[in-house]
């Protein structure tokens, strides 16, 4: 499986060391995307916390969940969708219903009364 990570960084000027290596830790970015066919999903963690845009179709999402388990992610402080087309939602309701802990659904608010009625 392809995976692409990219570390950004940050420091505060004028600090001590300690306090600059704790601003590095808290301003840094990591994002993986997640090759899952012809669908999207992407992996954001900033300052130790995980965020999922987008779950690929529902073909995808084993890949996804792979993923997240060789990264050691058990937790997602949220998932994204952008919109509702299959590709990009399909997985969503076996992520939901996995062992995988998420604490919070972001949709564009035209998405979320779909979202009830969208066959996932």
């Amino acid at each position: 499986m392809l995976t692409m990570l990219v570390c950004l960084a940050g420091a505060g000027i004028g600090v001590r060391a300690k306090a600059e290596a704790d601003s590095k830790a808290a301003m840094q970015v990591q994002a993986m995307f997640l090759n899952v066919g012809k669908a999207d999903a992407a992996l954001f963690t900033v300052a130790g916390k995980h965020y999922l845009v987008d779950t690929g179709t529902a073909d995808a999402v084993d890949a996804i969940l792979c993923a997240l388990t060789y990264y050691g992610v058990t937790h997602l402080d949220g998932v994204l969708v952008t919109h509702m087309d299959k590709d990009h939602v399909g997985g969503l309701k076996k992520l939901l219903k996995s062992d995988l802990i998420v604490d919070q659904l972001y949709a564009p608010f035209f998405s979320t009364l779909a979202l009830e009625n969208h066959p996932v």
